[in-house]
């Protein structure tokens, strides 16, 4: 009578080489994520800092048409789609260019400007507020002006304004300004010329004189 043969049970091993070879692949699958990860933000650095250097360039090139003649044009537009001026604000500043010469020489009186301004009219402490809140912002500088102030460019180094009696009086003298961010989002302030040597005192570039204050 013949032995019938036993059954062997099939060996673990398999089922431990499948999970090892589970977990390498799950090993791997982790590994190739974090590379995606990696080369992604590899590829975002790469983006931002191409981004940066056109930022700096249009900046540049904008801060030197601001120092040519065209300097006026360029500064108008800036302010003009500048969303932190009041349209009130924008007309004053735009009206204060009027009286500048490439954003230098600019000194008109209180009442001068509010004649110039045009629209409905306004009483000279609405338009205090307004200056104030104009270099509070850094769109201008006020700078007080008198007889023996030193000015650059002046002549003797002195300023040399007179109203139509030929006596020297005091006044207000506006320096130009860009607050950081206006030009690109990342960019410094921007302060025009300091130059009030013009002895057309208060007068508007379109050559009709204004009593100053």
């Amino acid at each position: 009578m013949g032995t019938t043969p036993v059954p062997v049970a099939p060996a673990a091993t398999p089922v431990l080489v499948e999970r090892a070879t589970l977990d390498d692949l799950n090993l791997d699958a982790q590994s190739a994520r974090e590379d995606r990860q990696l080369a992604d933000a590899r590829d975002e650095s790469a983006a931002e800092a191409l981004d940066r250097e056109r930022a700096e360039k249009r900046e540049a090139e904008c801060r030197e048409r601001l120092a040519g003649k065209h300097a006026v044009a360029v500064y108008r537009r800036l302010a003009r789609r500048s969303r932190n001026l009041t349209d009130s604000e924008f007309r004053v500043l735009d009206t204060l260019l009027e009286f500048s010469s490439n954003l230098a020489n600019c000194f008109p009186g209180r009442r001068a400007l509010l004649a110039a301004l045009g629209g409905r009219q306004r009483k000279v402490g609405r338009l205090d507020q307004i200056r104030q809140s104009l270099r509070r912002k850094r769109w201008v500088t006020c700078v007080p002006l008198a007889e023996g102030d030193p000015v650059a460019g002046g002549e003797d180094g002195l300023l040399r304004a007179a109203n139509e009696t030929g006596r020297f009086i005091s006044a207000v003298g506006y320096v130009f300004g860009i607050p950081a961010g206006e030009i690109t989002p990342t960019a410094a302030e921007w302060e025009g010329p300091r130059d009030f040597s013009n002895r057309s005192f208060g007068q508007r570039r379109k050559g009709r004189a204004r009593r100053s204050d």
